[in-house]
């Protein structure tokens, strides 16, 4: 007789599940909660623009094929999709993560944590802005992109006002890795650069 083995019971959790079960373990127990604190936090620290920027490059040439498109236009139950929109959904909902960790960090206090992530949107997009014939090229190109790293700079300065947008965001090796949009963000920022 062959005894199989069972995986760990937080393998057969889907996310929102184990979500769940830490949520109620850490209501029962205070020693329990600062523990998952503490590893949050440091979990959370663990963050760079450039890793950001890869992720985000990833995401973006991940979806970048015809037929990604080819799939969500033309004629469905619900009528007509035209390409420009099904492109335009697709980038955002490819895009969605990103904003929401800024605001995650936010929310944790992590200014630098944001900071870093808004870096790596904007970078990340900047390093596929010349992608042509694609789902990115259907939903804006490099509008689409700059208007996606425009928002994250925007939602970043708003949260953190003037002097730190530009202490932790603008920085000098920021500016030259995005060379060709330093001077939009430059004016964004009223840096003037």
């Amino acid at each position: 007789m062959r005894v199989t083995r069972r995986s760990p019971w937080t393998t057969r959790l889907k996310e929102n599940e184990a979500a769940e079960v830490l949520k109620r373990l850490v209501k029962r127990s205070p020693r329990l909660a600062k523990a998952a604190e503490r590893e949050a936090r440091r979990l959370v620290k663990a963050i760079s623009p450039a890793k950001v920027a890869v992720e985000v490059e990833r995401a973006l040439r991940s979806f970048d094929d015809i037929d990604n498109l080819n799939a969500r236009a033309g004629a469905t139950r619900h009528g007509y999709v035209e390409p420009t929109q099904a492109a335009c959904d697709l980038y955002e909902e490819r895009m969605r993560p990103f904003p929401q960790e800024v605001e995650s960090r936010w929310k944790w206090g992590d200014v630098s944590g944001a900071a870093a992530v808004c870096q790596g949107i904007v970078l990340g997009c900047y390093r596929v802005r010349n992608l042509s014939g694609g789902v990115i090229e259907w939903a804006g190109g490099e509008d689409m992109l700059s208007e996606t790293a425009g928002y994250a700079l925007e939602t970043f300065f708003k949260k953190a006002g003037r002097r730190k947008f530009i202490f932790h965001v603008l920085t000098d090796e920021f500016f030259s890795s995005v060379a060709d949009w330093a001077a939009w963000i430059g004016k964004l920022s009223g840096k003037g650069f």
